[in-house]
C-alpha cells in the first residue's frame, strides 16, 4: 500500500506546476559552418542566462531540431543573429516560443536589438519557411525570406508562413521575397492568428501577394504591407471564404494586382479596418479596395492616391461597405468610388471630394491640399489631409455626434485631436509630447490653434513648438481667449 501511495505522489508531482518551479527548457542556437548547420545548448532550468551562449556545442540543423521531439511544449528557443538556410520547412504543432535577434552578449532577453542582429530564416526559394498546424506558438524577431514551396511542379500556398490551425502570434518580424500560389507572405486557412509590428514586403503570388485569408481569423496591429504583387487579384491582401480580419494602425501601400484589388480584394465574411491607411496601390479595377462580396467596415481610415486603369481608383464595391470618420480622395473625383448596382455603401462623417456621386455628410473643399508626412509606418510616405482654415474646420464641427465614431488614438498611437478625419491626426506635425511637440510653422497653423482653443479644445499637458518667425500680417487672427 505504501508503494502505491508513493507512485501516486510522484505522478502528481510530474504533472502539477509548482509555484516558483519551471518545467520548460531553454534552447540557445548559433550559426555553425555549412549551409544549414547550427550549434545549440539546452538549459533544462528554463529562463534566460547569457552564460549559456558559450555552451552551444551540439550540432544539428534548425529545422530538424525544432521539428523533432527534443523541443517540447512551453520551451523557449533563443536564436542568435545570422543567416539560417533551411533545407526543409519548420513545422510547428505545439506551444513554443521562438525569439530571434540576439548577439549572444545580452544580459537579459529584453536587451536584444533585432535590427542590429537579424536572425534570417531563408527558404532558398525551395521551401516555405513555417508550417503551423496546432499549438499557440510565438514567433518573435525574425526575417523570413525567399520562401517558394513547390508542389506538383507549381508554386504552393503560403510561401513565408502557412497557418492551417492553431493560435500563433507573430511579432517584430519581416516577411519578404516569398513567392506562392496563394499568399506569398502569409496564408491563413484556420485558427486564430495575431500579427503585430510586422512588415510584409516584396512578396508575390497568383492571389494575395502579401496575405491570403481563407478561414479562421487574423488580427493585425501596427503592420506594413507594402510592395507586394499578384498576377490576378489582391496585391496586398486577398480575403475569401469564412475568413475574418481585423486590422488596426496599419498601412497597405505600393501593392499591385494585375486584375482586381491592388491593396485589398475581399469576398470574405467580415473585414474591419481601424485607423488604417490604403495608398498608392494599383490594379485594373479597385486600386485601393475591390469588394466582390461580403462586408467591410472602415473607421478613421485614409484611402487616397490609389490607381485603377479601369474603374474605382479608391474603391470598387459589389458588396457591403460601411465607412465612417474616413477620408477618400483622388484627383479623379468622379472615379474614386465605383458602386455597382445592388451594392451597399454607407458613409458617415466621411470626407470625400466634390463631384463624387455618393451621399456623404462632409465634402472636401477643393482648397484642401495634400501634405506629405514621412516615416508614418515602416518608412512609407503617406499623403494625408488637414483642415487649414476656420471655414474648413466648420465642416467637422457641424455635428458633435460624429466624434463618438473616432478611435481615441490615431494610426501613430497619438491622442486624436477632435476635429480630424482619417487614419492620422494631421492637424500639425509632431505628437504633442515633450520630446516631439506639435510644430507650428505657418500663419494658417497658428490661426488654426487659436480657432480650436476658442472652440473649447483643451490642450492641457500637450506641447507646441513655434519653429520659425511668422508674419502675422498675412492672416486675420482670432485672439486666443
Amino acid at each position: 500500500m505504501r508503494k502505491v501511495i508513493c507512485v501516486l505522489v510522484l505522478a502528481v508531482m510530474a504533472v502539477v506546476s509548482w509555484p516558483g518551479i519551471s518545467w520548460s527548457s531553454s534552447w540557445y542556437i548559433i550559426k555553425d559552418s555549412g549551409n544549414e548547420g547550427i550549434k545549440y545548448y539546452k538549459d533544462k532550468n528554463g529562463g534566460y542566462s547569457p552564460n549559456n551562449w558559450g555552451n552551444t556545442a551540439t550540432s544539428s540543423t534548425l529545422s530538424s531540431l525544432i521539428n523533432g521531439s527534443s523541443v517540447l511544449p512551453d520551451d523557449n528557443v533563443y536564436v542568435q543573429g545570422g543567416v539560417y538556410l533551411l533545407g526543409q520547412s519548420i513545422t510547428i504543432n505545439k506551444t513554443i516560443k521562438l525569439y530571434g535577434g540576439f548577439s549572444g552578449t545580452e544580459a537579459s532577453s529584453q536587451d536584444r536589438e533585432i535590427s542590429a542582429n537579424p536572425s534570417v530564416l531563408n527558404g532558398q526559394n525551395a521551401n516555405k519557411i513555417f508550417y503551423i498546424n496546432g499549438g499557440s506558438a510565438l514567433i518573435d524577431g525574425f526575417t523570413i525570406k525567399d520562401g517558394k514551396p513547390i508542389k506538383s511542379g507549381t508554386a504552393d500556398n503560403g510561401a513565408g508562413i502557412y497557418i492551417e490551425s492553431g493560435n500563433p502570434e507573430i511579432i517584430n518580424c519581416t516577411i519578404s521575397g516569398c513567392n506562392g500560389g496563394k499568399g506569398g507572405g502569409l496564408y491563413v486557412q484556420g485558427g486564430s492568428t495575431v500579427i503585430r509590428n510586422i512588415t510584409i514586403t516584396n512578396n508575390s503570388a497568383i492571389y494575395g501577394g502579401g496575405i491570403y485569408i481563407l478561414g479562421g481569423s487574423l488580427t493585425a496591429t501596427n503592420c506594413a504591407i507594402t510592395g507586394n504583387s499578384s498576377t490576378q487579384n489582391g496585391g496586398g491582401i486577398y480575403a475569401t471564404g469564412n475568413g475574418i480580419m481585423t486590422a488596426t494602425n496599419s498601412t497597405i501601400a505600393d501593392n499591385s494586382a494585375t486584375s482586381k484589388g491592388g491593396g485589398i480584394y475581399s469576398e470574405a465574411r467580415n473585414i474591419e479596418l481601424i485607423s488604417f491607411t490604403i495608398t498608392c496601390n494599383t490594379a485594373n479595377d479597385g486600386g485601393g479596395i475591390y469588394m466582390n462580396s461580403g462586408s467591410t467596415a472602415a473607421i478613421s481610415c485614409t484611402i487616397i492616391s490609389n490607381t485603377a486603369s479601369n474603374s474605382g481608383y479608391e474603391i470598387y464595391n459589389r458588396g457591403t461597405i460601411d465607412l465612417s470618420a474616413s477620408i477618400i480622395f483622388n484627383s479623379k473625383a468622379e472615379n474614386s468610388v465605383y458602386n455597382r448596382a445592388n451594392a451597399s455603401a454607407t458613409l458617415t462623417a466621411c470626407a470625400i471630394p466634390e463631384g463624387l456621386s455618393l451621399t456623404s455628410d462632409i465634402y472636401l473643399p477643393m482648397s484642401w491640399n495634400p501634405v506629405s508626412l514621412n516615416e508614418i509606418s515602416a518608412g512609407v510616405t503617406h499623403t494625408v489631409y488637414r483642415p487649414e482654415s476656420s471655414s474648413e474646420l466648420s465642416l467637422l464641427r457641424a455635428n458633435e455626434s460624429y466624434y463618438s465614431l473616432f478611435p481615441k488614438t490615431d494610426q501613430l498611437g497619438n491622442t486624436r485631436t477632435k476635429y480630424t478625419l482619417g487614419a492620422i491626426d494631421s492637424l500639425w506635425d509632431g505628437s504633442g509630447k515633450n520630446d516631439t511637440p506639435y510644430i507650428i510653422s505657418t500663419p494658417k497653423a497658428l490661426n488654426l490653434l487659436s480657432s480650436l482653443v476658442n472652440a473649447g479644445r483643451d490642450y492641457s499637458g500637450e506641447y507646441f513648438c513655434l519653429s520659425c518667425d511668422i508674419a502675422y500680417t498675412t492672416e486675420n487672427y482670432a485672439a486666443i481667449g
